[in-house]
C-alpha cells in the first residue's frame, strides 16, 4: 500500500484514510509533499498498520490544532512499561498492556471497579465520520458533573461538546481504535470555569452572579482501545482515563 499525502490534505481526508489503513495487512509506504505545517512526513520503509496510522494520527492532530487558541498537544506516544513506570498514581488502573489484544469482554473482566469507576467508555458510532457524526460516549467518570446519564447518554461528542472542541476529541477517539494500542496523551486544554467573585460574601442576598475565567489546564490521559484482531471495528471499544494537572479531576 502507498500512501501519499497531499500538499494540502484536510482533517476530514486523513480521518478518513485511518479508517482504511487499520485493516491493511501489507507493509504501507507514507510519502509527502511539503506538509501545511512546513515539514516532511519522514518514512522511506514500509510501516505495518499500527504505525502508519499512528504517525498520520498524530499529522491529523497537528491539523487541527494549528489554528486552535484552546487546546494543544504536547505529546501523543505509545505507551510502553517503561512510561507506565512514570504514570501518575491514578493511571495505573489502565496500565495492563496484555487486555490490548483480548476480546472486550475478557478485557473488561480483568479491570476491578476502582480502575473502571473515572474511566469514560466510547464506542463507535454507525457512521465514522470527522464531523457531526462519530465515536459516541457510554459512560462518563464517576466523579465528573455532569447532567444524570439517562438525559444523555449515548450521545456523540458533537453533541456533548461546543465546537472545536468536538472534533478534537473525537479524533483522538479515531486514532487510538485506528492504531490498536494504548496511547499516553499530554495536552494543555484551555476550560472556561465559574466562580463566584472573592470580594463579595456568600450570604451577600445581592452576591454577584458567577464569573467566567478561562484558564489553561495541564492534561494526562490513556486511551485504552479494546479491539482485538477477532472482532469487527464496530464492536470495538475505548477506555479514556483522563487527569487535569495530576489531581483526581477528570475529564472526557
Amino acid at each position: 500500500m502507498h500512501v501519499d499525502v497531499g500538499y494540502r490534505v484536510t482533517p476530514y481526508a486523513l480521518f478518513s484514510a485511518l479508517g482504511h489503513l487499520r485493516a491493511v495487512t501489507s507493509g504501507i509506504f507514507i510519502t509527502s509533499a511539503k506538509s501545511q505545517m512546513g515539514q516532511k512526513i519522514p518514512f522511506d520503509t514500509a510501516l505495518s498498520a499500527s504505525e502508519a496510522c499512528f504517525h498520520l494520527g498524530n499529522y491529523l492532530l497537528s491539523l487541527i490544532e494549528q489554528r486552535s487558541e484552546i487546546f494543544h498537544t504536547k505529546d501523543l506516544s505509545i505507551l510502553t512499561q517503561e512510561k507506565v513506570a512514570n504514570l501518575p498514581v491514578g493511571l495505573q488502573g489502565l496500565s495492563n498492556l496484555k487486555m490490548q489484544r483480548m476480546p472486550t469482554a475478557q478485557a473488561l473482566s480483568m479491570l476491578d471497579e476502582n480502575a473502571m469507576a473515572n474511566t469514560s467508555f466510547i464506542v463507535p458510532s454507525t457512521k465514522m465520520s470527522f464531523g457531526e457524526s462519530g465515536y459516541r460516549v457510554r459512560k462518563l467518570p464517576k466523579d465528573m458533573i455532569w447532567p444524570s446519564e439517562e438525559t444523555y447518554l449515548p450521545l456523540a461528542f458533537s453533541q456533548l461538546l461546543p465546537a472545536p472542541y468536538a472534533p478534537w476529541y473525537n479524533s483522538l477517539c479515531h486514532v487510538a481504535l485506528c492504531v490498536r494500542r494504548p496511547l499516553l496523551h499530554r495536552a494543555q486544554i484551555k476550560l472556561t470555569i465559574n466562580e463566584k467573585h472573592l470580594s463579595v460574601s456568600n450570604t451577600d442576598a445581592s452576591a454577584s452572579p458567577l464569573l467566567e475565567r478561562p484558564i489553561w489546564f495541564e492534561v494526562t490521559r490513556i486511551l485504552y482501545p479494546l479491539a482485538a484482531p477477532s472482532e469487527k471495528p464496530m464492536n470495538f471499544r475505548l477506555l479514556i482515563y483522563s487527569l487535569i494537572d495530576e489531581t483526581d479531576k477528570n475529564i472526557l
